[in-house]
């Protein structure tokens, strides 16, 4: 993929996300001489960057030798509700009409390919560590308070 392919795509991404997280921003990470960024350094950087920026991290990808990391301060506030026990509830802004709940089986959420998922009831995995429901479509169900 070149260059101008990666722009428009980082670029499309950024928009999708903003869809979902009107407050999503964009971070590029890059290293010198041509290094690559393995999947476990690029997490482990991912996750720094988004504490000093009080954000929770949708998303990185990695290009060669140059880091993308979507991230939203809104996330942050959601990811916080992804307990062990919790109700949450499918959310699309493009399809408002659908709306289906389940209940978290684990706490927090795991990223496989820069991928934020979590671990529902109703997810086809048997495991935490197999799970892949999107996190970015699920979003804690607040209790009514008496």
């Amino acid at each position: 993929m070149n260059k101008k392919e990666i722009s428009e795509m980082v670029a499309k991404r950024l928009k999708e996300y903003q869809i979902f997280y009107p407050d999503t921003t964009l971070t590029m990470v890059g290293t010198e001489h041509g290094e690559s960024i393995s999947y476990k350094e690029g997490l482990e950087l991912s996750k720094r960057i988004c504490h000093m920026t009080h954000s929770g991290l949708l998303l990185y990808w990695i290009f060669d030798n140059t880091m993308y990391i979507y991230k939203s301060k809104e996330f942050l506030k959601v990811a916080d509700g992804f307990k062990k026990g919790a109700k949450v509830r499918f959310h699309d802004p493009r399809t408002p009409g659908v709306c289906h709940e389940s209940v978290m089986l684990a706490d927090g959420m795991r990223y496989d390919g820069g991928i934020p998922f979590i671990w529902t009831e109703d997810s086809d995995a048997d495991c935490f560590e197999e799970c892949n429901t999107f996190a970015l479509y699920w979003r804690p169900v607040e209790e009514d308070k008496k």
